[in-house]
């Protein structure tokens, strides 16, 4: 793994797969191109959902991309086809044009395929040598379950919706290069009947690994209070149940209450991460890491951030302990769920004193946040 987290990649063949519905949807693109090797062959086909261009890996010598303005999924695929078209406003021209199809199985030899919805620029599946990797679509991470010392703050996080948030990406472009593919989307996140706060230019890297790299600039609408945090939400399979980390351990951290922890290597299952505080509220996160893993079910799962993060893994959702009034109330999800954050507001002590601190406030105007999404087989 060392190789992966020194974010060195190898080359391999890859497939971009846009999917859409048709109907009521106009597409133009440019998928005509001169591949120049003759053992490389480029691909479109279409399906009612996945329009699928395919290239070998002697085909990476030349670099393509285009952009859609259309609300559209892509695929990323290890596979090989064999046909030559152009897509436009909905229909196909060149051969095999009547083969259409909504899903491709086909394998070529690395052996993971990754779903992109358009809509969220975010991915929605991931599987990887045959492992299922997300449960459900990835989120942009805006909700904590309010903490005791959160019951006066809790109310404006309440008043800005921040648990009620919606997604939305305006744009999505994809460029295939010798390294990799890389996905750029224009990003908003707005609560339900709200303005948007939250403007993000996003930056996805696919490596012929299979590892995954984002990049993004958040840009916040300083009208609205501070954010409960910032980060990725990753619905991850149950059986994936034990975590390791280096960063603040092993007891519970946050930025402004760390100083009983200490900065180590520690691993647990994912029970053990779980603060059964009597009324339930975010728990179990830990502060400064460099890394996480989650394994289980012979599939492994890294997070490497370019600079410290935080993170929790637990079995139950914010939603969860936001709603359940006592501990003997909860009920655990059906998945891991792991919280990846650029960083989360301070707990602070506003329950019986006064507000959170400035440096400990998630109040910043702009920021940035990196890291990637290493899988491997166990």
């Amino acid at each position: 793994m060392s190789d992966q987290v020194q974010y060195f990649v190898r080359v391999a063949g890859f497939v971009v797969v846009p999917g859409y519905q048709f109907h009521e949807v106009v597409v133009q693109c440019d998928t005509s191109f001169s591949i120049e090797h003759g053992s490389a062959n480029f691909t479109v086909e279409i399906g009612r959902y996945y329009v699928v261009f395919g290239v070998t890996q002697n085909a990476f010598h030349r670099a393509f991309g285009s952009s859609f303005d259309c609300f559209l999924n892509f695929f990323i695929r290890s596979s090989f086809f064999q046909t030559n078209g152009q897509v436009n406003n909905g229909y196909v021209r060149g051969r095999n044009a009547e083969r259409h199809t909504s899903q491709f199985a086909i394998q070529f030899w690395q052996n993971f395929t990754y779903s992109f919805n358009k809509l969220t620029g975010l991915f929605a599946a991931m599987q990887y040598e045959d492992a299922v990797l997300l449960d459900k679509e990835m989120e942009f991470n805006i909700w904590r379950a309010p903490t005791d010392n959160d019951r006066k703050l809790k109310l404006d996080w309440l008043a800005a919706r921040y648990d009620h948030c919606m997604t939305n990406a305006y744009r999505t472009e994809y460029q295939v290069t010798d390294s990799g593919v890389t996905l750029r989307a224009k990003v908003g996140i707005a609560p339900i009947s709200l303005q948007k706060f939250l403007d993000l230019d996003v930056c996805w890297t696919v490596s012929s690994s299979g590892a995954v790299t984002l990049a993004l600039h958040a840009e916040r609408n300083t009208v609205f209070p501070e954010l409960p945090r910032f980060g990725l939400r990753l619905f991850l399979p149950k059986e994936m149940a034990r975590v390791s980390y280096f960063g603040m351990g092993p007891m519970e951290s946050y930025c402004d209450k760390h100083h009983a922890a200490s900065h180590d290597y520690f691993s647990s299952t994912i029970w053990q991460q779980h603060e059964d505080y009597i009324r339930p509220q975010e728990n179990g996160s830990h502060y400064d890491c460099d890394y996480v893993q989650l394994d289980g079910a012979g599939i492994k799962l890294t997070a490497v951030g370019a600079k410290p993060f935080c993170f929790n893994a637990s079995h139950y959702t914010q939603e969860e302990l936001t709603e359940k009034a006592h501990n003997y109330e909860l009920h655990p999800c059906d998945s891991t769920v792991l919280c990846l954050d650029y960083a989360q507001n301070g707990i602070g002590s506003a329950s019986c004193g006064p507000r959170l601190a400035e440096q400990y406030r998630l109040d910043d105007a702009s920021f940035d946040f990196s890291i990637r999404l290493i899988p491997e087989k166990a």
